[in-house]
């Protein structure tokens, strides 16, 4: 009896474990097309009826309702998007785990300003890798931290995002080797993946226009979607995968524009009488847990521009608090101090742990313009000192800075005209570099920046302009380029406002075929002469930027920045030769 007994003890033992392994199978092989579909159904629980100002007056969707309709709108919409949800989610138990000592970048002594990041903007003009390898050394001699590098179509994308590659995409090797190279160059990376606003290298594409939130414009995507959050986890995924060492991740979330447009999105206002604030945080506390879920302990960093209009209580009570850390952004020259210090009082007071400050090193957004080819030099260092200022008023906070980000914009965004080329916002970074190491504009600042840049002095104080030819990598494109943005419109416009063009040979002449050859023939040397030297200067520019980037951005660069001005004088003198062999001739 015994022994039947223990025999029959054994079998139930061993049914029972058999049991437990498949249900849990069974849990494994059915949580990931679950988990999307529940956190958007858990999603808005939470509680979001706090009064915020965000895009208009809370309550501006009060009264609207969901009925059957808009239901139908849905359904259309979500049949649509059933092509983008056939490749699954991969399970976000799948850690991808960091390596030994995760917190160390963040824990070290970086001084009161944090950790200073350089942001290399590949989404315009990206270099290629030799020179790219030339800049990180450079960087970390000019006294830099690390990089926030937003890859966009730069990034080797595989599988189903592959369409996203640009074609001159660096190769995995190559983002390996970036890698190592910093390393070796004592710079952490921090990778920026856009997540909500400025996906347009995303939604330009066909295939994802259903999950844009306005169907008209490529810039947001709709945070209703699973295939939205589908999308967002594969670039996060992919993007970590290739970064084992990164310990924080920048997830964009700035100017979300059209947030609201979709059926989904007034659907989900009716349904939890929010604001638009809450539920733009509601997207990025989804992100920033996918981002955790996949790696543990990742920091997430958002710009801050969207959150500076909602009000405390619903920041407070969305829980982004405990998963974000702000990068507090101003460009401007003439930054204001107290606004800005009002924001981190405002992020401290809900909760908010930590915030990063993003200042700009070149041309950028808010400042000179989307297509100067040159910074004024002056007013990037301006912007610094004023961050300094913002550092100082903050300090008996309990907010802590974590660094400041040096931004180095490329393009506005991503169907923008390129702003300056790399190599000719060096000598701005330098000096930037160096007054937030030095405290200020101080004599030290300016003979370091000076000798790292290999200039032979300071001519100009005040608008800190340097006299030699230089050193740094790029040197050559970037005193090529400031001889172009100083004389180039000057040259050509001297020809074309004359007294012999304007009094001989207008527009008007020129339409009708109406010139006298003697008047004519005074300007016509000196305007072909000036066009055979810019032609000639130019061809011996575009070999040397052809070096250090790949052909679609130098094309781009010569017929944003330079053919415009000598097509004028192209166009002259085709007029030229054309109503010259006339020979005074009646109006056409």
């Amino acid at each position: 009896m015994a022994n039947v007994s223990r025999l029959r003890t054994v079998f139930i033992l061993r049914t029972v474990v058999f049991l437990l392994a498949v249900g849990a199978t069974i849990k494994l092989l059915t949580g990931s097309s679950k988990l999307v579909s529940q956190n958007i159904e858990s999603r808005g629980f939470w509680e979001e009826k706090k009064s915020g100002q965000f895009f208009g007056q809370s309550g501006a969707l009060q009264g609207w309702i969901w009925d059957s309709e808009l239901s139908q709108l849905v359904q259309v919409k979500k049949e649509e998007e059933t092509k983008l949800e056939q490749a699954p989610v991969v399970e976000m138990s799948q850690k991808i785990a960091l390596p030994p000592d995760p917190k160390a970048v963040i824990e070290k002594d970086y001084g009161p300003l944090g950790m200073k990041l350089v942001h290399l903007d590949l989404k315009g003009a990206p270099p290629r890798i030799a020179y790219l390898k030339k800049l990180i050394m450079y960087v970390a001699r000019l006294g830099a931290d690390g990089l926030l590098i937003e890859y966009e179509d730069m990034f080797p994308f595989t599988g189903d995002l592959e369409i996203l590659r640009n074609a001159n995409a660096y190769t995995i090797a190559e983002i390996e080797e970036i890698q190592i190279l910093a390393a070796k160059q004592q710079l952490k990376i921090i990778p920026l993946v856009q997540t909500f606003g400025h996906l347009e290298f995303v939604l330009k594409h066909k295939q994802y226009w259903p999950l844009r939130e306005s169907e008209r414009y490529p810039n947001s995507i709709n945070p209703h979607l699973s295939g939205s959050l589908n999308l967002v986890h594969k670039l996060l995924q992919q993007i970590l995968l290739k970064h084992p060492a990164a310990e924080c991740v920048h997830i964009g979330c700035d100017e979300v524009y059209q947030l609201s447009e979709s059926a989904e999105s007034k659907a989900w206002l009716a349904r939890n009488g929010s604001t638009l604030g809450g539920m733009f945080l509601d997207h990025v506390r989804t992100v920033a847990q996918q981002l955790r879920d996949l790696r543990p302990g990742v920091r997430a960093l958002i710009w801050d521009d969207m959150l500076r209009t909602i009000d405390e209580a619903t920041l407070r009570d969305s829980g982004v608090a405990e998963l974000v850390e702000p990068v507090v952004w101003a460009y401007s020259p003439n930054l204001n101090v107290k606004v800005n210090v009002m924001h981190i009082k405002k992020y401290s007071t809900c909760g908010i742990q930590a915030v990063w400050f993003a200042s700009a090193f070149k041309v950028c957004k808010g400042a000179e313009g989307p297509s100067v080819i040159a910074p004024v030099v002056r007013h990037r260092v301006d912007n610094h000192l004023h961050w300094l200022e913002v550092s100082q008023e903050i300090s008996t906070l309990s907010i802590r800075l974590r660094g400041i980000v040096l931004t180095g914009w490329q393009r506005y965004n991503h169907f923008a005209v390129l702003c300056e080329l790399i190599p000719v916002g060096l000598p701005s970074l330098a000096i930037c570099l160096q007054v937030l190491n030095h405290g200020g504009l101080k004599t030290e600042a300016l003979n370091t920046a000076t000798e790292l840049l290999g200039f032979s002095k300071i001519t100009d104080n005040p608008s800190i302009v340097w006299a030699g030819e230089g050193s740094f990598p790029g040197c050559e494109i970037h005193n090529e380029v400031l001889y172009i943005n100083g004389s180039l419109r000057d040259s050509v416009t001297a020809i074309l406002d004359s007294d012999y063009v304007r009094a001989w040979f207008s527009k008007y002449n020129r339409k009708h075929k109406f010139a006298n050859p003697m008047f004519m023939e005074y300007f016509e040397p000196k305007a072909r002469q000036v066009l055979r030297d810019w032609e000639e200067h130019m061809e011996s520019l575009q070999s040397k930027m052809l070096e250090l980037f790949f052909p679609d951005a130098v094309e781009e660069w010569f017929e944003v920045h330079v053919n415009p001005n000598l097509d004028r004088l192209r166009h002259l003198l085709q007029d030229y030769d054309e109503i010259i062999a006339l020979k005074g001739q009646p109006k056409a």
